[in-house]
């Protein structure tokens, strides 16, 4: 995929060079949230050092000819899934007779001057955008003609921008104006009041009755420090104070990793191998991506039993399957022990029982850096059908240890073909625990289902290698205590960033 883009866009004087300044300062040696920030080229790294420099010297930066910040360039660097996403972030310093030419009218794309064509461009390419405002180009700009101008053009970019991108509204030097915006009843109350078409069109709760996504807004203070200062001809002006600390910094740069690894995962093609390696031992997941599906049977599949009851399950998020079923050799390498009744480096571990899955997940997590977990048994099915809707995920003896009750045993994974994701032994071999308690099915749809809140039996999934085909259904549901161990339960595991 190629790298996903951020646009910063603010008025003339929002204050989007001393946040994009000390972004870059302090994200470069100290990443937040998973994040962290590289400036490109070594004009980008000395405009970065000689904005801070100044700032530290208690002067506010000087200000910079329209698109002079744009040639200027950055990447975000997010960690996810153990693996590094690129995003690349440019300024659009544009002037504020640019920024009513480029919004002023109904598609900004059209616009056709040379100086705005590579802003338009990123504009339109980019995937996150912030909009970086001031509040006292609405409270305290006496041109009125100006500050309704402040506002029509803001209004005009987002009907531009919001059906197609993520953004945020993000109000700098917030430090100067809390007081004033908590004496008028908050924010909100200030949106309301000073701002009311973008208020009763992105951000009033009452827009979702609608359809309108509401907008989110932060309140950023990249320099929370000032002072005053009283200049030679007696004008009392703020000043940053040198070593000055910062406020929202780590939530905007949270909001910005939560949406780049959003349309990082949306990028992956369901299937997609990532393979960890701890203490010599390979770890591969597959992709399994966010999505809808109908859970359990119809009444008129063969097999089909009352608790199968059929309903409309969607997982918001995606996650990491293993792509076999936990092997005695991944078993031993973490837990230092192999409880299993036949013994084979590459056969499923099992004579394990729940709880002792919980403790495997607890120490694996901290070998590749990743939240392991049993799957729900909503995800366990999911996993496991891969997009079919049939009994089975593809030819049940082609892809399944079953049926092998007399002279049977469990095999060593991944000997059958994989389902359309890529993994292996989801029916027959041995069963698989999941996380959830036994219960029934609800009877209507659901987001993210994770079971009762408690039982006596934990859920089994997938049927083992001396079940008939019919009890290795993608819909088969098995149960048993906590405490149970036997030689045809085992167990895989899901993986996702924290």
């Amino acid at each position: 995929m190629s790298n996903p883009s951020i646009a910063i866009i603010g008025l003339e004087g929002s204050g989007k060079t001393v946040l994009m300044t000390v972004l870059a300062k302090k994200l470069s040696t100290s990443p937040t949230a998973g994040g962290y920030m590289d400036p490109i080229g070594t004009q980008t790294m000395k405009r970065v050092e000689s904005t801070w420099a100044a700032l530290q010297r208690g002067e506010w930066p000087l200000s910079t000819s329209p698109g002079e910040m744009f040639n200027l360039t950055w990447k975000m660097y997010i960690q996810r899934d153990a693996q590094q996403v690129e995003a690349d972030v440019r300024l659009i310093d544009i002037a504020g007779q640019d920024t009513r030419m480029l919004f002023g009218g109904d598609d900004f794309r059209s616009e056709t001057r040379e100086h705005l064509k590579p802003l338009v461009e990123y504009i339109s390419n980019a995937s996150v955008v912030l909009f970086v405002l001031n509040i006292k180009d609405y409270i305290a700009e006496t041109d009125e003609e100006r500050r309704i101008d402040n506002q029509v053009v803001l209004k005009s970019a987002l009907d531009q921008l919001s059906g197609s991108k993520n953004i945020l509204l993000v109000f700098a030097q917030y430090d100067q104006y809390e007081a004033f915006v908590n004496e008028n009843g908050g924010l909100d109350a200030f949106c309301k009041e000073y701002l009311p078409y973008i208020y009763n069109s992105y951000i009033s709760t009452e827009k979702k009755v609608f359809g309108t996504a509401r907008i989110p807004m932060l309140c950023i203070s990249a320099v929370n420090d000032t002072q005053i200062k009283i200049n030679e001809d007696g004008i009392a002006c703020r000043i940053p104070v040198p070593n000055f600390s910062s406020r929202g910094l780590e939530e905007l740069c949270r909001w910005i990793v939560e949406k780049v690894s959003v349309l990082y995962e949306k990028s992956l093609p369901a299937g997609q191998r990532l393979v960890h390696t701890a203490d010599g031992i390979q770890y591969a997941f597959r992709w399994c991506p966010s999505g809808t599906f109908m859970m359990g049977s119809p009444s008129s599949e063969y097999g089909h039993d009352s608790g199968e009851k059929q309903h409309q399950v969607t997982l918001t998020k995606g996650f990491w399957m293993l792509e076999t079923q936990v092997t005695q050799a991944m078993w031993k390498s973490v837990m230092g022990n192999n409880p299993s009744d036949r013994a084979g480096s590459n056969l499923p571990v099992v004579c394990v029982n729940w709880n002792d899955c919980q403790e495997f997940c607890r120490k694996l997590s901290s070998k590749i850096r990743m939240k392991i977990s049993l799957p729900t048994e909503a995800q366990w099915e999911y996993a496991c059908r891969a997009g079919t809707t049939g009994p089975y995920a593809g030819e049940i003896h082609s892809m399944g240890w079953c049926g092998y009750l007399l002279f049977g045993s469990i095999h060593p994974v991944g000997q059958k073909n994989p389902n359309a994701w890529g993994l292996y032994d989801m029916h027959g071999n041995v069963f698989e625990w999941c996380q959830d308690w036994e219960g029934d099915y609800p009877y209507d749809s659901v987001i993210n289902p994770t079971g009762p809140n408690s039982g006596s039996k934990r859920i089994l999934r997938g049927g083992c290698w001396f079940d008939l085909a019919v009890d290795c259904r993608s819909a088969y549901r098995f149960s048993n205590t906590v405490d149970s161990r036997y030689g045809h339960q085992g167990f895989r595991v899901m993986a996702y960033s924290e």
